[in-house]
């Protein structure tokens, strides 16, 4: 487990996003999401939330006696209105973070972390099975990535997948099942506080992508009743 410059651990703050069918079909890996401020409130990419099904969508914990994984369902979301970013409220799962959504503008060649689960990590099992008894489903594996900007983008991108117009194009691509997961400044560490100046989205050609947060940390979410900067 990866700590942050806080004392939680990351595993317990970044979480996968899966579509949960009946006992004898495998889990689907869909995204990624980390949580905000300490009330249950967390945040993923708004084409995450497109592409579960609410009726089978579930939040990923990891049991610490098992080291398996407990759902908590996801009834409770919202979409940002322009941006490719969404709101989950978990409310059996209030936790205190140490993620903060920032209002600040990083500038290319700016360092950045960014944690998520790659779908082709969790198709692993899958593929190798522990035993041939094993169950059949996705195991999600949190993965740390890091690089810096390359560029920042003001523009609508021409993928309809990407909505919005203000990205970050990054030096790393993270792996399809990390969209949602938090871009956090390095140049901006202020302990015990990580401040997420990006929502990983995707990818472009070689390059990764991300919302900008100065973007939507003005973003008052009826769920939430504030704005996401405001959510500490």
């Amino acid at each position: 487990m990866i700590p942050l410059t806080g004392s939680t651990e990351i595993r317990e703050l970044v979480f996968p996003i899966m579509d949960v069918p009946e006992k004898d079909q495998p889990a689907k890996l869909i995204g990624t999401g980390f949580f905000i401020g300490k009330r249950g409130f967390a945040v993923t990419a708004a084409h995450v939330i497109d592409q579960m099904d609410p009726e089978i969508a579930y939040a990923g914990f990891v049991d610490k006696n098992t080291y398996g994984f407990i759902g908590e369902k996801i009834n409770f979301f919202e979409k940002h209105p322009t941006e490719d970013v969404a709101l989950i409220h978990l409310p059996n799962r209030p936790q205190e973070s140490s993620f903060r959504i920032s209002s600040t503008k990083e500038i290319a060649s700016c360092d950045y972390n960014i944690w998520g689960y790659p779908m082709e990590v969790a198709q692993e099992l899958l593929k190798n099975p522990i035993s041939p008894d094993a169950p059949k489903y996705e195991r999600p594996d949190l993965i740390y990535s890091k690089g810096h900007v390359r560029r920042l983008i003001s523009r609508e991108l021409p993928f309809h997948i990407y909505r919005g117009s203000y990205f970050y194009e990054l030096s790393a691509i993270a792996g399809d099942g990390c969209s949602g997961g938090p871009m956090v400044s390095l140049r901006n560490i202020k302990p015990p506080i990580d401040n997420v100046v990006g929502v990983y989205i995707g990818a472009q050609n070689k390059d990764g992508l991300a919302v900008r947060t100065e973007r939507i940390a003005s973003w008052v979410p009826e769920l939430l009743g504030r704005s996401l900067r405001e959510e500490t």
